[in-house]
């Protein structure tokens, strides 16, 4: 039995030529392939940085900033909490006045003369509605904050110096011989000597033997049942 006849060897030449082919249309399709990624990461990296831009854009567009007013009104002088604004107080204002940051200015003097000041307006500032208490409130209600009662404390001769605006705390106290003498200050049963009722309480007025405090809504009950049972200190802090 024959064997099958051996194929004819494949000529150099032939060989030879494959391979370039071969690698050319490797090299091609490497080229294509590499650009593809290219563009395609161009593509990407500018839509990323063209919504950046937009987000910074807008962040830009929706920030609140001081802005140049019309018909806004200003202070003639000096404002303190407390004071009646009468016409002579108001001027319009130049041209170029910046309205402090998220106020709302005052425009007609019909909409200030008559109201009492609550915060301090300096000179040549802008009137802004938050700086004046409502309409028709007067006295101490007129100075009071947002979500604050007045209550009247009595001043020991040894309480500190207080002035109208100034943050203080409040603590209760009781004498340490009224509960089983010194031993007591740390007795557990008895419990500490002073206890603190009130946090940056604001003073509103200082009188003759007592100062008026405007004292948040959350510490009232405290602060009223501490005068209500024995004394009460005030302490005043370096920050402001």
């Amino acid at each position: 039995m024959h064997g099958a006849r051996p194929l004819p060897p494949t000529p150099t030449s032939a060989r030879v030529r494959a391979v370039p082919v071969r690698r050319r249309a490797l090299s091609w399709w490497w080229r294509w392939r590499h650009h593809a990624v290219l563009r395609w990461s161009a593509v990407a990296l500018l839509a990323a940085g063209c919504g950046l831009a937009t987000e910074h854009l807008a962040g830009v567009l929706d920030s609140p900033a001081p802005a140049s007013v019309g018909p806004a009104l200003i202070a003639t002088r000096d404002l303190a909490p407390g004071t009646r604004v009468a016409p002579a107080d108001l001027r319009p204002a130049p041209e170029g006045a910046v309205v402090p940051t998220g106020g709302e200015p005052v425009t007609d003097p019909d909409e200030a003369v008559g109201r009492v000041v609550a915060d301090l307006v300096l000179a040549g500032e802008v009137v802004v509605q938050a700086r004046l208490a409502p309409t028709g409130l007067t006295g101490v209600a007129a100075l009071l904050p947002r979500g604050h009662a007045a209550v009247a404390v009595p001043l020991a001769d040894s309480a500190p110096s207080v002035e109208p605006g100034q943050p203080v705390d409040v603590w209760a106290t009781r004498a340490p011989w009224s509960a089983g003498g010194l031993d007591a200050l740390t007795d557990p049963a008895t419990g500490p000597a002073a206890e603190q009722v009130a946090a940056r309480a604001l003073v509103v007025e200082v009188g003759d033997g007592v100062v008026t405090l405007a004292v948040p809504d959350e510490d009232l009950p405290a602060t009223t049942g501490a005068l209500l049972a024995g004394s009460v200190v005030l302490t005043v802090r370096s920050e402001p």
